[in-house]
């Protein structure tokens, strides 16, 4: 098993003897100022090489600020890895200590082909984190085309992992984020006892967060098939679902509705018994997600998406 150190910039080699647009090699092509990745041997070709290079550029000056902005907090991404077994772990270091809710992110069952990617998500929020961006319960993020979920992780499980990975995270009062692709969940954990690696049992992650995603999906996917306005439901402001007069109705935010369980609002169609049940024993977590009538999911993760 080894422990390395996640860069912020995936490792890619340019030739900078070459002129990114017409492949002149000479030794006196001068870099993009911007991104110091690519060459041209004059501004003609770094003007008719922009577009297709555009994109390239932004990601690499987006990873060497968040590298510059790691080095200043002494933020790491860190990896332990049995190459034996092909799986292991990775964590960010030291955003507890800049954080003022202590928080750290912990990806597990992590195969090497996925340390990049992984890498790159435990990054993307961490920078988040540090730039005061508040992160919340059962978020959702696309990195590279894969969706991650933001998982808060219960009491006996917390424990589990804290037993389970002592000799990578050695501060208990860190409050652990667990962020995982959505395609693992729900994901079984084998639990052992270190440092024998004697197997106890089977545990499994993320079974509520895919019955939330799920639910949510519907919520917003129904609304806007009848043409409404996502994150919001109709209250009956006299109590009767019958009384469907218009003065009667009142649009409100999905966030005012969960935080006023006397309300009786309208729910999706679609959503099975047992669903409307699990929303109503976790009101308040929905109502987090739905905070401030807008989900900060969808506005700032979901809508940016990490290339490599």
């Amino acid at each position: 098993m080894y422990l390395g150190t996640m860069s912020s910039v995936e490792e890619e080699e340019f030739d900078t003897t070459r002129c990114a647009n017409c492949g002149l090699q000479s030794d006196n092509l001068k870099r993009c100022s911007a991104c110091k990745l690519v060459a041209y041997c004059n501004k003609s070709c770094q003007k008719a090489h922009r577009r297709a290079h555009k994109e390239l550029c932004n990601d690499e000056v987006a990873s060497q600020r968040r590298a510059e902005k790691f080095k200043q907090h002494d933020v790491k991404i860190k990896t332990i890895f049995d190459p034996d077994e092909d799986i292991g772990f990775m964590y960010s270091k030291n955003i507890a200590k800049v954080h003022p809710l202590k928080l750290e992110f912990i990806s597990l069952n992590v195969h090497e082909k996925d340390n990049y990617d992984v890498g790159s998500a435990i990054g993307f929020m961490a920078d988040q984190l540090i730039d005061g961006i508040e992160v919340r319960p059962y978020q959702t993020a696309i990195v590279v085309d894969i969706n991650y979920m933001v998982m808060p992780l219960e009491d006996d499980i917390r424990r589990i992992v804290f037993d389970n990975y002592a000799c990578a995270i050695h501060d208990e009062s860190v409050e652990l984020l667990l962020l995982q692709p959505m395609r693992q969940l729900p994901m079984k954990f084998t639990l052992t006892r270190n440092p024998e690696r004697v197997f106890l049992r089977e545990v499994t992650f993320g079974e509520k967060a895919m019955k939330i995603q799920t639910i949510r999906l519907k919520w917003l996917t129904g609304r806007m098939a009848l043409g409404q306005v996502p994150e919001t439901t109709t209250r009956f402001l006299d109590g009767c679902v019958r009384n469907c007069h218009y003065r009667n109705l009142k649009l409100v935010s999905l966030y005012d509705a969960f935080t006023h369980p006397d309300w009786l609002t309208s729910w999706p169609g679609d959503l099975e018994d047992d669903q409307v049940t699990f929303v109503k024993e976790n009101m308040d977590i929905f109502a987090e997600i739905f905070r401030n009538n807008s989900s900060y999911v969808q506005e700032l993760i979901d809508s940016r998406t990490i290339q490599r």
